[in-house]
């Protein structure tokens, strides 16, 4: 003891700081524990602190005169659990009529293509159910709600063929070329298949592939085309839009391979 007054230590001093210090510690602990189970009770789950949300749709909630007849969709804000995004968790009613689709997740948007386009000048209501997770297994808070109003003039104009590539009597054409039909508008895929786009030969109809992005039909043969040889593209008339509007009249063109 004398050994530590020589040095000026005061150990009453000493002990008063420890006490104080050791109040201090508990004081935080305690805050912290207050802290914890306030964000328990503001939301926050387990590993996961966000809940899913709906960041945008299309058509826009509130829109009038919408022109898209056929997709309505859901953008999310974080990557959702695509197997929990289906036509019983996305749901489009015109009126209290459910219109069927077939849903679809890619990214972070739900897409449902419906069976048949919706009904002219009629207030569309789609829901984002409950049951919709991000992929931590966390539901949306809520079901999510919103209306818009389809255009009162439907499109009865059938689409045309405004693109081809190769284009009629071209020469020259690379043999594993892949054969390009654009339209004036969006076309229906299941509206096209080998029977309403087919590429022939000399020797007859050549396999291939069909691949419809919006307005655009591409065939992509599956055996390499043979040289210096005139190949027919025919488009039919069971090609239609989005609204039901089929190709008034079929279309067909040539092209000469090289060699």
């Amino acid at each position: 003891m004398g050994y530590l007054k020589k040095f000026g230590l005061n150990i009453s001093n000493m002990r008063t700081n420890t006490n104080s210090m050791s109040h201090r510690l508990t004081a935080l602990s305690s805050f912290l524990v207050v802290a914890v189970a306030l964000t328990g009770c503001a939301g926050f789950t387990g590993s996961n602190t966000i809940t899913p949300k709906v960041i945008a749709t299309s058509p826009m909630s509130g829109a009038i005169n919408s022109p898209d007849s056929r997709h309505v969709t859901a953008t999310f804000g974080i990557t959702m659990d695509s197997s929990t995004i289906n036509s019983g968790s996305f749901l489009v009613k015109a009126g209290g009529t459910l219109l069927p689709g077939v849903v679809s997740y890619s990214g972070v948007t739900a897409t449902i293509f419906l069976d048949a386009p919706m009904p002219a000048n009629t207030l569309i209501t789609a829901t984002l159910t409950t049951a919709l997770k991000d992929n931590t297994a966390t539901r949306i808070a809520h079901a999510y709600v919103w209306s818009f109003r389809t255009t009162a003039t439907p499109d009865t104009t059938p689409p045309t063929v405004v693109t081809l590539d190769p284009g009629d009597t071209s020469m020259g054409v690379v043999r594993n070329k892949v054969i390009v039909a654009v339209f004036s508008e969006n076309i229906l895929a299941s509206s096209v298949d080998t029977s309403d786009f087919s590429v022939s030969g000399p020797a007859g109809a050549i396999s291939g592939t069909i691949e419809v992005i919006d307005k655009t039909i591409q065939f992509t043969p599956s055996v390499t085309l043979d040289a210096t040889t005139a190949y027919t593209v025919t488009i039919g008339t069971g090609v239609s839009d989005w609204s039901d509007n089929f190709l008034a009249t079929a279309k067909s063109w040539t092209f000469t391979t090289g060699a």
